[in-house]
């Protein structure tokens, strides 16, 4: 199961407790017990209903009530900004987004990142790739902490394993292989520090030793800083950087430097690194296909394309390692994928190529489960299927193209698990798209797998008015 899919369903549950709408990711981990964690407002996990009806009053609105796996009925009580999950007449699940309360620990909505992992460090956090939530797991409890996209806490929750495993088809053992622990150290939180503009954080974390010239994936916190555009707090965050002794280079050379090693030009590459050109650049092209916010490094790029004589040139300046085998086997993924060579492909999954990854780069990137399906190769899609690529969300992205895919794509992906009811930010079906155009080929084959045909888009239309709209006779009456 896919990290995504798992903290989704996580999320899920606990939004089901506790009757609130965010949506993000979370994380784990193992320390020591403290009940006073898990009080809020006199209220604690394991309090009776009545105790908190006594407390706080009776609730402002109730949840709705959902069954749990055991057949057991479970609700929530929501005060304001504070709700309380209800199973057995018992609390299960606190949850606050009100910025005045704090943890014992100090920790509260809009505490950043870097302050929180310190305030947890020694009881072990864990984390999602993707840093949008921390939790911390004390014995059968746990407090997840859920994180903007400013690496900043925006709401909090208390809750217990085993509920959690009462509502899901899931276990947390599935949770901690998805998750990893945080890194505590320094140097890995000023890259956080950086990226979310806390002059503060960035001052604290030096002062305890963090390198200037930390790296991550190859860019530099000062390269980092750089390309916020110039904010306030980015400027300040690159002045305090530089005293701490980041190495700064000459800024005015990266487009040149840049195009010196996409065209395979050792010798101006050459002396733009003795000019003072950074080495760890970040790579545009003319052409618009890679922009320096798509992160790939000058180094990067040349061992993608094997210019080894630059790439040497880029290490022997300085510029920051990279994974070698790891990108040569992206290049030589790229290169299956765009000559459909099924053979070369079948090797590198064989050789430990993740099936999920992706060909293209930055905005022009495309899953390879969606490159195939969208270009009718059978034979690739199904090798990437029988690899463990998940097909989620392909039918709905390629049904938005009447000139992509045949029904059997459509099938293969229906069969390997893909949702026909997905929709995009607009509320748009498969279903919906099939019925614009007039494709009752595939609104037959979506229909036989349980396409719904009453779900609604943003503007409130059916796939049946959009058959009507666009006078799809055929269509409309395969609908009705």
């Amino acid at each position: 199961m896919h990290t995504r899919v798992v903290i989704a369903i996580l999320v899920f549950t606990l939004t089901i407790l506790t009757g609130c709408t965010t949506v993000r990711d979370n994380s784990l981990s193992s320390g020591k017990q403290r009940e006073d964690k898990f009080i809020v407002h006199g209220i604690m996990l394991g309090d009776s209903t009545d105790k908190l009806i006594e407390k706080l009053g009776y609730p402002l609105t109730k949840g709705q009530v959902v069954e749990t796996q055991s057949n057991e009925m479970a609700t929530s009580y929501k005060y304001g900004e504070l709700s309380f999950g209800i199973l057995d007449d018992k609390v299960v699940s606190i949850e606050t987004t009100d910025k005045e309360y704090k943890t014992s620990d100090g920790v509260n909505v809009g505490t950043s990142y870097v302050q929180l992992i310190r305030a947890y460090s020694e009881l072990n956090p864990r984390e999602d790739e993707e840093k949008e939530a921390v939790y911390i797991d004390e014995n059968d409890k746990l407090i997840f902490f859920f994180l903007d996209r400013s690496f900043r806490v925006e709401q909090i929750t208390y809750t217990y394993k085993s509920v959690f495993e009462k509502m899901s088809n899931i276990t947390f053992d599935e949770i901690i292989e998805k998750t990893h622990a945080s890194d505590t150290t320094p140097s890995a939180l000023l890259t956080v520090a950086v990226l979310s503009d806390s002059v503060d954080d960035v001052r604290s974390l030096l002062d305890l030793g963090a390198d200037p010239n930390t790296t991550k994936e190859g860019v530099s916190v000062l390269l980092l800083a750089d390309y916020k555009n110039g904010t306030g707090a980015a400027k300040e965050i690159v002045e305090i950087l530089r005293q701490a002794g980041a190495k700064v280079y000459n800024e005015s050379l990266h487009s040149e430097l840049s195009e010196a090693v996409v065209n395979n030009n050792s010798y101006e590459t050459r002396e733009l690194l003795r000019a003072g050109a950074n080495p760890d650049a970040m790579v545009s092209t003319n052409d618009g296909e890679i922009e320096p916010s798509d992160g790939i490094s000058v180094l990067w790029y040349a061992v993608y394309k094997g210019y080894s004589e630059i790439a040497n040139l880029l290490l022997e300046s300085g510029a920051s390692p990279v994974d070698d085998k790891q990108i040569e086997m992206q290049a030589s993924a790229d290169n299956a994928m765009q000559n459909m060579d099924i053979d070369q492909m079948e090797r590198l999954l064989n050789g430990g190529l993740d099936a999920n990854g992706s060909t293209g780069f930055g905005q022009w990137s495309e899953s390879f489960v969606y490159f195939s399906a969208a270009r009718n190769n059978h034979e690739m899609l199904q090798l990437l299927l029988e690899h463990g690529a998940n097909p989620v969300g392909v039918i709905q992205a390629i049904a938005g193209r009447s000139d992509l895919a045949d029904t059997k794509i459509y099938t293969m992906l229906i069969d390997a698990g893909d949702d026909v009811n997905m929709t995009d930010s607009q509320g748009l079906t498969a279903l919906m798209h099939a019925a614009m155009y007039g494709n009752n080929e595939l609104v037959t084959v979506l229909l036989e797998a349980g396409a719904d045909v009453n779900m609604k888009d943003t503007n409130g239309l059916t796939a049946l008015d959009y058959a009507n709209q666009y006078n799809n006779y055929e269509t409309i009456s395969l609908l009705q």
